[in-house]
């Protein structure tokens, strides 16, 4: 019997004005809410599809470290300052309650967005029968996620 899975790599629809407006707004007050103190800004970008999610933190950068050659200490300070800490995407998929999930993952030199559902679909391999994964209020945008299924023949 084929197998079947759910691919939320692909797929997506535009996101519309509305939509980003109440996304946003969303995701700063959670983060807000959740997490003061633990960021300077979060940056919330709007492509296609795609929701990008990034935060800004101030750099812990010791008293009396030398700075790379060529930037003075304030411009390597500067420089830190303004580089983003890559979180997450989320895709839309239509509708405010249909989103897929995918990590930013620093453990390649480049970086990439690793999916959620490939990463517990690896980790439940053996188990059978359906896997849905629902976040509920804990994600981000506060609502529950595609559910993630994998059916075994």
């Amino acid at each position: 019997m084929p197998t079947w899975v759910y691919n939320p790599h692909t797929g997506g629809k535009s996101i519309p004005p509305a939509v980003k407006a109440r996304t946003q707004r969303r995701i700063l007050d959670y983060a807000n809410k959740h997490h003061p103190g633990k960021f300077t800004r979060i940056d919330v970008r709007f492509r296609g599809a795609h929701c990008y999610i990034d935060a800004y933190t101030e750099p812990g950068v010791p008293r009396g470290s030398t700075s790379p050659a060529g930037e003075t200490r304030e411009q390597w300070i500067e420089r830190l300052r303004s580089t983003p800490t890559h979180l997450c995407r989320i895709r839309y998929f239509g509708s405010e309650d249909r989103w897929s999930l995918a990590w930013y993952s620093y453990a390649y030199t480049r970086g990439s967005f690793r999916d959620l559902s490939s990463v517990l679909l690896r980790k439940f391999r053996r188990r059978r029968g359906a896997l849905r994964f629902v976040p509920g209020g804990s994600s981000a945008i506060g609502k529950t996620m595609l559910p993630i299924r994998q059916h075994y023949g």
